[in-house]
């Protein structure tokens, strides 16, 4: 079993990393930690017609190498912050 791990929290090492490592300690023989703060992409601009025919992202950013990742994964864990009742928005 193989599960991704992503933290979109700021701060490198604190709890929301600690929760989606602690997960991922726990839960499979295969994981890998991301942390999204330190990668540099650009939100979704809806071109579904340049994805549509292999389903992957034609934005050529840090989240490119981890499309693969994704497809493969059995499992995906995602660790965001909760701010005055709302996801980061760059999750």
């Amino acid at each position: 079993m193989s599960i991704l791990g992503f933290s979109s929290s700021p701060v490198t090492g604190g709890n929301i990393d600690r929760m989606v490592q602690y997960i991922l300690d726990h839960s499979a023989e295969q994981s890998e930690f991301v942390n999204l703060t330190k990668l540099s992409y650009s939100p979704c601009r809806a071109c579904a017609h340049l994805c549509a025919d292999d389903n992957l992202c034609k934005l050529d950013d840090d989240l490119k190498p981890f499309y693969p990742k994704l497809m493969a994964a059995d499992a995906i864990v995602l660790g965001t912050p909760s701010y005055f009742g709302s996801l980061k928005r760059s999750v």
